[in-house]
C-alpha cells in the first residue's frame, strides 16, 4: 500500500511539470481517444457560426504552446488550475460554501439598502404630503434643499468668496475716499456684505501681482483668521492626506520661536529655573 502511494505521489509530482505535461496533453493525444470521448471534449470548445468548420483550428489554438495567446494560454491555465488544486473533490465544496456565504451577505446588504431607501423616500414623501395638505390653495409649493455634505462644503466656498469680495470692495473703496479727500469708514453701500469687523488680517505683505494702482489684486493674504476649531480640523487633514508635508515638520522650531511668531511676549529667564530655561531653547519633538 505504502508504495502505491508513493507510486501516485511520484506520478502526481511529475504530472505537475509543465513539459510532461504539455508532452502528454495534446491534439494527437486528443485525436487518439474514441469518437464519443471526442465528441463530449467538444461541448467545452467555443460555438459560433460556423465553428464546426474552423474545428481544426479551434484545435490547434487550444494546444498550442504561445503563452502570448490572446488572454493567456488554454493549457498554461488548465495547468495552473491542476498545480492549485483546482480539481480538488475537497475545493468544490469549500467553493459552494463561500458562495453561499457571500450570497447570504449580498444578499442582507442589498435588503437593508433597500429598507433604508424605502424608509427615506417614505418619510420625505410624507413630509412633503403634510406640507401640501396644511398650504392654502394659493400658496405655491417650494422645493425643500436636501443639506448634503457637498452642500454645506459650497457654502462654505460661496461665504469665502463673498466675504474676500467684500474686503476688496472696501479696500477698494478706501482707496476712493483718500484720493478724493474724504474719511475712510463704514459707508451704506457695504451694508449689503453684513458686518465687515470679522476681517482683522493686516496687509503685512505685498505678493508678486501687487501694484499701487491695482491694490484689489493683492490676493495671497488671507481674508480672516480661522479660529481654533478650524485649523485643528485642517491640521487633522493635512496630517492624513499629506503626512510628509513640510508644514507638519517642527523639528527644529523652539518655544522661543512660537513665542515670537504668536506675538507674545516671553517669560522673563530670570523668573525660571535652569532646567525650564534650557528645556525652552530646545526643538519640538516630530509628531509622526
Amino acid at each position: 500500500m505504502h508504495d502505491l502511494k508513493y507510486a501516485f505521489y511520484s506520478t502526481f509530482n511529475i504530472f505537475f511539470q509543465e513539459t510532461v505535461f504539455r508532452a502528454v496533453i495534446t491534439k494527437h493525444a486528443f485525436r487518439s481517444l474514441g469518437i464519443d470521448t471526442q465528441n463530449y471534449l467538444k461541448r467545452f470548445l467555443p460555438k459560433y457560426e460556423g465553428s464546426s468548420k474552423d474545428e481544426e483550428q479551434i484545435l490547434d489554438i487550444v494546444f498550442t504552446a504561445d503563452p502570448n495567446l490572446y488572454f493567456g494560454n488554454p493549457l498554461g491555465k488548465l495547468h495552473s488550475k491542476i498545480r492549485c488544486g483546482w480539481f480538488n473533490p475537497e475545493r468544490p465544496s469549500d467553493q459552494v460554501q463561500l458562495r453561499d456565504n457571500r450570497r447570504v451577505l449580498y444578499d442582507h446588504y442589498i435588503r437593508h439598502y433597500y429598507m433604508t431607501v424605502l424608509k427615506s423616500l417614505l418619510i420625505s414623501r410624507n413630509r412633503e404630503f403634510v406640507k401640501y395638505t396644511n398650504s392654502s390653495v394659493f400658496e405655491e409649493p417650494t422645493a425643500r434643499r436636501v443639506l448634503t455634505p457637498g452642500f454645506f462644503r459650497k457654502s462654505k466656498i460661496s461665504k469665502r468668496i463673498k466675504w474676500r469680495t467684500a474686503a476688496r470692495l472696501r479696500v477698494i473703496l478706501d482707496r476712493v475716499r483718500e484720493e478724493v479727500g474724504e474719511k475712510a469708514g463704514f459707508s451704506s453701500d457695504e451694508e449689503e456684505f453684513g458686518d465687515l469687523n470679522k476681517i482683522p488680517v493686516a496687509r503685512a505683505g505685498q505678493s508678486t501681482l501687487f501694484c499701487p494702482d491695482f491694490v484689489d489684486y493683492d490676493l495671497h493674504q488671507p481674508i480672516y483668521m480661522d479660529d481654533v476649531k478650524r485649523m485643528l480640523k485642517d491640521y487633522k487633514n493635512l496630517k492624513e492626506q499629506e503626512p510628509d508635508s513640510p508644514s507638519l515638520d517642527i523639528s527644529d522650531i523652539g518655544i522661543e520661536n512660537v513665542y515670537e511668531r504668536a506675538g507674545v511676549a516671553c517669560i522673563a529667564e530670570r523668573n525660571l529655573s535652569a532646567e525650564v530655561s534650557e528645556a525652552m531653547k530646545m526643538p519640538f519633538k516630530s509628531i509622526k
